[in-house]
């Protein structure tokens, strides 16, 4: 057998989404939905060295504590079939696993992360084939895609209609985000934590903090380097990782927080200001020609006109004509049925990323 190493994964391996590798030759983790690895072989069997986190759940929000175990699926990508080879739960904290075994030839085999980023994470270790490894596939992407959300664009439950989370249950890729870039043919990033809001919210007392997208946005995985009690965090590098488009679609649970606070103006106005600052981080982060698309949908509107004003503001403000607001259409129970608590299901996501790769349509000038 034939082993790649963890500090030579990068010379046979081809990295998506937002991956960040353990200093001293430790894994490289893949822990934001739809992040992943695809690798090229020529032989009959690929097995892979994969260590994981849990999430571990307690009170106040659960009686007991559970472990939320993060969820892989594996795909053979020159086979030309739809669906995985199998998805697989990766419960053990490290273990070798056979991705593929079949006739021997030449073979492009794709891991992508499930699961969300704050409910358990996987990384790689090492790579072993009985025949020998190829160099990667793929240049640059014609077009890169990248989500910032929440719980919506995990896809939080969209493949169950039963009460509670379950890791296995939420497919990334079944979410709005990956359907549109997979409509445009474009390479996606999401960055997406259930219950995420702009800011940090005040009103609910958790024994541990709690961070909005404007403290995560920034660095390649801080949920990880904060779990491994780090202090600093790791940039990530736009500029080596150029977006043509970003999407924003937060909103939905900042609304609680004005919802908990008696609906006060002072609350309303706090969110637009810090809405408005996080648009002007990841215009400063993607650089100028970046498409900034601000949403809300399908949950709660409760800010929408809010987010629009504050967009037509900051238009206002800085002249800047490369941001835009968007509204997604509402879940339809009748013929869309709901996901887990509420959240939309896989047919609403399917038809949420038509909406959205039209919108990219309109603005980018794709087909």
């Amino acid at each position: 057998m034939i082993r790649i190493e963890a500090n030579a994964l990068n010379k046979s391996v081809k990295f998506t989404g937002r991956t960040i590798r353990e200093p001293g030759g430790g894994a490289v983790w893949f822990n934001w939905s739809c992040s992943g690895f695809t690798v090229c072989f020529r032989g009959s069997v690929l097995r892979a060295r994969l260590v994981s986190l849990p999430n571990r759940m307690g009170p106040p929000l659960l009686p007991s504590e559970t472990l939320e175990h993060p969820c892989i699926g594996v795909r053979d990508e020159s086979s030309g079939k739809e669906g995985f080879l199998a998805r697989l739960k990766l419960t053990e904290p490290d273990s070798w696993l056979t991705l593929f075994e079949g006739s021997t030839g030449e073979h492009t085999i794709s891991v992508v992360k499930l699961s969300e980023n704050a409910r358990g994470k996987a990384g790689l270790l090492a790579l072993e084939t009985d025949g020998e490894f190829l160099l990667p596939v793929g240049g640059k992407p014609s077009l890169r895609l990248e989500v910032v959300g929440d719980s919506i664009s995990c896809g939080y439950g969209n493949e169950s209609s039963e009460p509670g989370f379950r890791t296995e249950e939420e497919n990334g890729e079944r979410a709005y985000g990956a359907l549109a870039a997979k409509a445009l043919g474009a390479e996606y990033s999401c960055i997406a934590v259930s219950g995420c809001s702009v800011a940090a919210p005040t009103w609910l007392p958790l024994p541990v903090e709690v961070l909005g997208m404007e403290s995560i946005y920034r660095y390649t995985d801080r949920l990880l380097e904060k779990e491994r009690g780090l202090d600093a965090f790791t940039p990530w590098d736009f500029a080596l990782n150029p977006n043509d488009a970003v999407v924003i679609n937060l909103g939905t649970n900042d609304a609680n927080e004005i919802k908990m606070l008696g609906f006060a103006r002072e609350a309303i106005e706090k969110f637009r200001r810090r809405y408005e600052a996080f648009i002007e981080d990841v215009r400063a982060l993607n650089g100028p020609d970046t498409l900034i698309l601000c949403t809300l949908g399908p949950m709660d509107y409760y800010l929408y006109d809010d987010i629009r004003d504050t967009v037509d503001s900051y238009i206002r403000r800085t002249g800047d004509k490369r941001v835009k607001c968007r509204k997604f259409g509402g879940i339809i129970p009748f013929t869309e049925g709901i996901g887990a608590d509420t959240h939309p299901s896989a047919a609403t996501h399917e038809r949420m990323g038509r909406e959205l790769a039209e919108m990219l349509r309109e603005y980018l000038d794709v087909k």
